[in-house]
């Protein structure tokens, strides 16, 4: 897993689902490395 924000993917993923809060707080380039991780098509 890709580090973000010094929290892998897996943490930041509760029961499969992700806190809309925590990628409010994100920036761009942390949301497309989540993108990434997760394989979603066209994430750039």
């Amino acid at each position: 897993m890709h580090p973000v924000s010094g929290v892998t993917i897996g943490i930041i993923m509760s029961e499969d689902r992700l806190n809309l809060a925590d990628l409010k707080a994100m920036t761009a380039k942390e949301l497309l490395t989540i993108a990434e991780e997760l394989e979603i098509e066209n994430a750039s």
